[in-house]
């Protein structure tokens, strides 16, 4: 499998590449098959960084601390400083389950990527972003 997921993160841009973690509600309408990696798209359209998915997790936002047993600490302390940004600065929107990805650096693309008009997200094929 070498499909990759690209979600367009718009104002979360930096919160991402800040804590390796990104989010979406589950209410949307996202490509449904999992995929290893995932590329966030910063605002028109351009793409820089390869993530490798190294765990999801899909709870509301506001349930968030209850996950300090569950998680190792590494993987907590950098939800909450996603959670606690987002919710400052840009918050949630409707109240639902999120899915909440951990990213793990892959690769730098080597000039970036343009996917124009993904507006939400979209999935590539791998050999598309030449690495």
């Amino acid at each position: 499998m070498n499909d990759v997921l690209c979600l367009a993160t718009g104002d979360t841009y930096d919160l991402v590449l800040k804590t390796k973690i990104t989010a979406h509600p589950t209410t949307r309408a996202y490509p449904v098959a999992d995929t290893l990696y995932l590329v966030p798209i910063r605002k028109g359209g351009v793409m820089e960084y390869l993530f490798f998915i190294s765990d999801t997790l899909i709870c509301e936002p506001d349930n968030i601390y209850s996950y300090a047993n569950v998680l190792d600490e590494t993987k907590y302390k950098r939800l909450v400083a996603y959670h606690e940004e987002r919710r400052a600065t840009f918050g949630y929107g409707k109240s639902a389950p999120y899915k909440f990805y951990f990213l793990e650096l892959k690769a730098v693309i080597p000039q970036p990527c343009i996917k124009k008009y993904v507006r939400v997200s979209a999935k590539i094929n791998l050999d598309a972003l030449n690495l």
